[in-house]
Order: C-alpha cells, then sequence, then structure tokens
C-alpha cells in the first residue's frame, strides 16, 4: 500500500498548514501564493513521473470519521457497549460520496434493482480530463445483513475503476484493487465493509472481480458503453445478494458475484422496501438500502499515488471543480432504475455525507471564490432529456434541470441516527422527479 498523504485539518483556516503537511509527508515541494480573503491558497507542484500501476482501498464513509470522538453505541442491536469511532482499517480510506438513490416503498424494491447506465468517457477538447482526474471510483450500492457487524448491517460496493485495468493482483481480499492505467477502460471489484462492534474498525468482509462469463480475467468495458447493473436476491444457501452485470454495447455477460463472506457467511439484503427509513445505521446519510455514489475528493492516482486526499481549492483536487473538471469529460448517464416485478421509484434522492456545498464554504471561505479558478465548487446531479437520463458533475450542455445545482444537497447534519441526534446528513427529493423509468 502506498504511504497516506491525506489531509485532515477541518477548516478554511488551516489550508495552508494543509498544502505544507502534504507536501512534507509527499516529498514533494510545493510553492504557496498567499491569497486574498475568502480566496482559496493556490499551488502547484511538479511530479516527476505518472505511476502506471496503483494500489488502493476506499471504504464506506462511516458516520464517525476517523479520529473524531464518538458517543457510546450502547443500547444499539448488534453494537457494544464501548465508545469507540468508527475508523478504517489500515490500509484504506475514504472521502467525499454524494449519493443518488431511487425511492420505493413498496415491498422487496431494497433487495432487487436493475440500474441502466451510460460509462463517461474521457475528454476530447483542449482543456479535457481523463476521468480518473475526478475520482478513483464510482459504485452502485447495497446494504446487507451481517451479524458479525455493527447494527447487523454491512454495506456492499460494486466499485468501477475509471481510467483502469485490474492486474494480477486484482482484487484482495482486505479490500485492495490493485489497477494499471488504461485510458476510456472500466473494471470492477465488489468489497463489503463491515463495522466491528468492538474495535469500530470498518473492514472488507468481502471482495470480488467482476469477470466475463466462463472466464476468471477482469471483465473489461469501455466510456461510453450502455451497461446494466442487476443486484438480487440469490438462491444459494443463506440468500445471498447476488450481482450481475452485462456490457449491452460489447455483448459481455458477467459471472455472477455472489454476496458470501469467508468470515461471516452469506451477507442477504437487509431491508424490505428502498427507502430512506432503511439507511445504513453506521453511516453518516439517511439514503435507501440500493444507491449510486462517485468517491470524490481523491486526485488522480497515477500522477499523485501518494496524494490519497485532497478538498476544495486544492491545486489537483478536480473533483472539486466542475468548469475545469466535470465540465471537460462526457459525463456518465444513468438511463432507469428498475426495481423487480415492473416497479418504478415513486422519487429519487440525493445526499452527500460531508454537507456539499458547505464542504467548500468550509476549505475555500465561499464558493467559488475569486482566483479560484473554479476549484471551489462542488458537482451536482441533473436530469437531461437530450441525454435521456440523470448526469453527474455539473453544468453540461443541454440540461433540462439542474435541481439547485451544488445547493441540493443538505448542508447540516439534521437526522437522527442510531449514534446520536442530527448525526446524518438528510435527503434531498428531486422534485419534479426526474422522468426515468
Amino acid at each position: 500500500m502506498a504511504m497516506h498523504c491525506a489531509p485532515r485539518a477541518r477548516s478554511r483556516h488551516a489550508v495552508f498548514a494543509l498544502v505544507a503537511a502534504f507536501a512534507i509527508a509527499c516529498g514533494v515541494s510545493i510553492p504557496v501564493v498567499a491569497a486574498a480573503a475568502n480566496t482559496p491558497t493556490a499551488a502547484r507542484v511538479t511530479v516527476a513521473r505518472r505511476a502506471k500501476s496503483v494500489t488502493r482501498c476506499f471504504g464506506r464513509y462511516p458516520g464517525d470519521s476517523p479520529g473524531e470522538s464518538s458517543p457510546s453505541h450502547a443500547g444499539a442491536a448488534g453494537a457494544s457497549a464501548a465508545t469507540v469511532p468508527i475508523r478504517y482499517a489500515p490500509g484504506c480510506l475514504g472521502h467525499d460520496e454524494p449519493e443518488i438513490a431511487p425511492i420505493s416503498s413498496a415491498a422487496n424494491t431494497g433487495q432487487d434493482l436493475t440500474w441502466t447506465i451510460v460509462l463517461p468517457s474521457d475528454g476530447t477538447g483542449p482543456d479535457a480530463r481523463p476521468v480518473i482526474d475526478l475520482g478513483p471510483v464510482f459504485w452502485f450500492g447495497a446494504s446487507v445483513h451481517d451479524s458479525n457487524s455493527l447494527f447487523g448491517q454491512a454495506f456492499a460496493e460494486l466499485q468501477f475503476y475509471p481510467d483502469s485495468v485490474l492486474n494480477a493482483h486484482g482484487c484482495a481480499s482486505n479490500g485492495n484493487f490493485d489497477i494499471d492505467l488504461t485510458p476510456n477502460k472500466f473494471t470492477v471489484c465488489s468489497p463489503v465493509w463491515a463495522v466491528h462492534p468492538n474495535s469500530g474498525i470498518e473492514y472488507a468482509t468481502f471482495n470480488a472481480m467482476l469477470t466475463p462469463s466462463g472466464s476468471g480475467s477482469p471483465l473489461v468495458m469501455n466510456s461510453g458503453d450502455t451497461v446494466t447493473i442487476h443486484f438480487f436476491k440469490g438462491t444459494q444457501s443463506g440468500t445471498p445478494l447476488n450481482v450481475s452485470v452485462t456490457d449491452v454495447t460489447t455483448g459481455q455477460h458477467s459471472n455472477p458475484i455472489v454476496l458470501s463472506s469467508p468470515k461471516d457467511g452469506p451477507l442477504a439484503p437487509a431491508a424490505g422496501s428502498n427507502s430512506t427509513s432503511n439507511f445504513v445505521k453506521w453511516g453518516n446519510v439517511d439514503q435507501p438500502p440500493l444507491s449510486f455514489s462517485w468517491e470524490i475528493g481523491h486526485a488522480n492516482v497515477y500522477v499523485y499515488p501518494q496524494s490519497v486526499e485532497c478538498v476544495p481549492g486544492m491545486f489537483n483536487c478536480y473533483s472539486y471543480n466542475v468548469t475545469q473538471g466535470w465540465a471537460q469529460i462526457t459525463p456518465l448517464v444513468i438511463r432507469s432504475a428498475k426495481f423487480a416485478n415492473g416497479v418504478t421509484p415513486s422519487s429519487w434522492a440525493v445526499a452527500d455525507g460531508q454537507g456539499g456545498a458547505a464542504e467548500v464554504n468550509e476549505w475555500c471561505g465561499l464558493y467559488d471564490a475569486v482566483g479560484s479558478g473554479g476549484s471551489c465548487t462542488f458537482p451536482w446531479y441533473s436530469y437531461s432529456a437530450a441525454a435521456g437520463g440523470i448526469e453527474y458533475g455539473g453544468a453540461y450542455a443541454n440540461v433540462t434541470n439542474d435541481y439547485g445545482a451544488q445547493n441540493q444537497f443538505p448542508q447540516t447534519e439534521r437526522c437522527r441516527s442510531p449514534i446520536g441526534p442530527d448525526t446524518n446528513y438528510c435527503s434531498t427529493t428531486l422534485t419534479p422527479k426526474p422522468p426515468i423509468p
């Protein structure tokens, strides 16, 4: 695993210290230019080489951030009486996870869902960016039952790696994935994150590689391909959640991934309906069991292999730059999300585990601060009739409704969780409902 060079300060007044600490930890020289009031620090770095391969482990962002105090979990089902923070296992990390989810209160909708998406593509214009600049992982998630995990819940992520092909090391049992830089290609691992109820450590209880039918090699998909992702309750002993993927464009079908942990056994779907009342209790948003998110707050892992996290206003943090980052790719499009038996979403909800635009304000002092070059902005979900679905990223052409853009995400923790009052970010219902099945 690469060493951690992760910024931990949580105030805009600490940006100078953050950048200096990054330079010391990562062994690079970064000249810092003083900025005017409410303007983020500017910085530049010269990277001697571009890494071809990286190893990473990105976990579910928990309700108690690493290093922060946690209230007692006493009295909660499946929880310990110990007062411990929820934190990542050594070598794993996470950051910001803006989520979107189709909502339904109908029975079994939290157990069977088929997504149809179009994979994003690297930009081609004069200011083009590779998709990997915007974040190393986007995932389709599912809450599953795990009696050994805090509150009896674990969280599965079908992680797509942009501009990357899994190499011979593949998907490790500890949640690691090992990838090689391969523009406009995607491969997938499926880690499942659990939390030890006594230590509070979040760990991978399962991980597997997505493979083509009849093969043990990675299933490789292309930018622009139309892909379906099907989560469903399996017929195997213990009814574990299964996941199958089809690349509609190329005709490739995956072997099903059967979520059965060597340690914790079959990981069955955790809830009946895909409603916000069935949120992951050790998480920090009240999103339903089945959802989508893009892991942002990370620099390009190939260009900056030791910079494992970044924040708004940093020179290399294009995931918080709508104009110079997200606008310079062809976006991911969610074409549909259909539950079993023909049930369609009653609504769509979004949430962010760090307050969306509030995180930008915290680091930059002002959203889209003068002189920031777009590095103090936050990506959002929108509906495009022209694209035929929900897009993620920013101000793309022909957007029909941006749902308040960056302000669609609640900026304060106002929802209660078993961990304590006002510890979760609530969901926002997109109105009017995006007109996709």
